[in-house]
């Protein structure tokens, strides 16, 4: 494979804006903000088709300021570290095109990391609820790792796996453009004809098959609004894909689509203010016959009260997530007005089935289950971008002693039941 792959989608996209003109101007088609160049001239590499790149670049990158982005929304999102890595990769791609030196660029290394997280995720197939078929985010990442590539920003040992993952986004790009809208279409065109452009730098790396890749790995990044590392979890028997955060001021919660980094997870108020995390102060691997996860220790605080120490272990055990969380509370309280909400990665309608336990059932089930649930979580609603929200009524509970938390969640095909395991000793 070559950049051909490239080649025929782009032949694709344009003839079919071709037969239609009058969409080319529509306003939510994203193509009154793309180059008519790309549109109408043909494939080559000339100064004029860096320019027209630069162009579509900047319009990209002028969208996260705007209240009504022409392109994906995920362009506007701010408390997201992903979309800080994608956004910053733009600006250090249209800096490079424009003259910038590759080798002193302040965002090779977190270019490099990039590569190498979008690679890993893609190794042996990618996971289906990565992006939701959402088909802008394929489109966006062949296009950031074909310009990696163009970039430097690749170890040698990485070369030809990287190609492959580049093609294979642009494979499941052309499958997911047959299951949506055609809002983002400009902005496909756009990161198609870069992605071309990129891709004759590199032309001849030969496309590795296959290559051997730890079930875990750790990717950090070091930028002025971002300091921090996810750690990535990725099997084929059985089959596991999960991003976990280990960042100082962001509490971990496992999660698939890069959207939902810094939304899901659990979120109690203490007094009617947000427990919030202030710096992980211990976190541990643990590693168990069947078993394995991870520990986490904050300090936190709220506005008003500080010596918080609240400990979050993710768990695997057997296709089922168990989520521990203990709160330990300042010496000076001895009881507290608490409320919380937990939101959880779920597209399927979920239904009460027994005391604490909420089961969805389709193609793909879902078994929810609260193993100790002090808060008194409930199903509340379905949130949009398939996210199902838990609540708890305010009471007052004493705090004395630790508060202890414990979810399980399963999905799958088949998945009929939770599989339990002893806790005993994680969380004492």
């Amino acid at each position: 494979m070559d950049s051909t792959v490239y080649k025929y989608l782009l032949d694709e996209l344009r003839t079919g804006q071709k037969k239609d003109a009058s969409a080319t101007f529509l306003p939510n088609s994203g193509f009154n903000l793309l180059p008519i160049y790309f549109l109408r001239s043909p494939l080559q590499v000339s100064q004029e088709s860096f320019l027209n790149l630069s162009t579509f670049l900047k319009s990209i990158i002028e969208q996260h300021l705007s209240l009504s982005p022409v392109f994906s929304h995920f362009l506007c999102i701010k408390n997201n570290n992903f979309f800080l890595l994608f956004f910053n990769a733009h600006k250090a791609l249209l800096e490079i095109i424009n003259g910038a030196e590759t080798a002193t660029h302040p965002f090779r290394s977190n270019g490099i990391q990039l590569l190498k997280f979008l690679t890993y995720c893609s190794n042996n197939g990618i996971p289906a609820d990565f992006f939701n078929d959402d088909p802008f985010f394929p489109a966006m990442i062949s296009f950031i790792l074909e310009g990696m590539m163009y970039c430097g920003w690749c170890p040698d040992s990485f070369e030809g796996f990287s190609k492959r993952a580049a093609h294979e986004y642009c494979v499941t790009l052309k499958k997911s453009l047959h299951h949506n809208n055609n809002n983002d279409l400009g902005a496909i065109l756009g990161y198609m004809w870069g992605a071309w452009l990129f891709a004759q730098k590199t032309e001849g790396i030969r496309v590795t098959d296959s290559i051997f890749h730890a079930t875990m790995q750790t990717f950090e990044w070091n930028m002025d609004s971002f300091k921090g590392a996810y750690i990535v979890e990725k099997t084929i028997k059985p089959p596991l894909f999960y991003l976990l955060s280990k960042c100082r001021n962001r509490l971990p919660h496992p999660f698939k689509n890069p959207l939902n980094d810094g939304i899901v997870g659990l979120s109690p108020t203490i007094e009617n203010e947000p427990l919030k995390p202030m710096e992980l102060v211990d976190y541990a691997e643990i590693s168990r016959i069947k078993k394995h996860g991870h520990s986490f220790c904050y300090n936190c605080e709220t506005d008003r009260i500080k010596g918080f120490l609240w400990t979050i272990i993710i768990m695997v055990f057997e296709g089922t997530f168990y989520r521990i969380d203990v709160f330990k509370f300042p010496l000076t309280i001895e009881c507290a007005k608490i409320d919380a909400t937990l939101l959880l990665e779920n597209k399927i309608v979920l239904n009460k089935t027994g005391k604490n336990i909420y089961t969805g059932r389709s193609e793909e089930n879902t078994i929810i289950e609260f193993i100790e649930n002090p808060f008194e979580l409930e199903f509340d609603r379905q949130l949009e971008n398939d996210i199902s929200q838990f609540s708890s009524r305010q009471k007052s509970i004493s705090v004395l002693k630790p508060i202890t938390m414990v979810t399980a969640w399963a999905q799958g095909k088949g998945v009929e039941k939770i599989s339990r395991t002893y806790l005993l000793g994680i969380y004492d």
